[in-house]
């Protein structure tokens, strides 16, 4: 049986599983977290610009973008498991200990 699809192409279902999982992610997070992340990763706005949009100073927009993307990437995370030991992502508690 001859069919039209290229055996050769490589499987999609991994990248449809990561696609889930953000979906999933994206929707635990609240409608202003998604906002300030939908502003830059969807629109292309450089953070002055989204601060405009949204009647803030840059300093708040990017405060507020990073604590979005910090709650995006533990709602990623839930699903994977505990971080190893030896990751230093997340470890910087406080300005003072930068």
């Amino acid at each position: 049986m001859v069919t039209d699809e290229d055996p050769w192409q490589p499987d999609a279902a991994a990248g449809t599983a990561t696609r889930i999982d953000l979906v999933r992610a994206w929707w635990t997070l609240t409608a202003a977290d998604r906002e300030v992340l939908a502003l830059v990763a969807f629109d292309g706005l450089a953070p002055a610009q989204a601060a405009v949009v949204l009647g803030c100073r840059r300093s708040t927009f990017t405060m507020r973008l990073t604590r979005a993307r910090r709650r995006l990437r533990a709602a990623l995370d839930v699903g994977r498991g505990p971080a190893p030991v030896d990751d230093i992502r997340g470890r910087q508690d406080s300005w003072s200990e930068a």
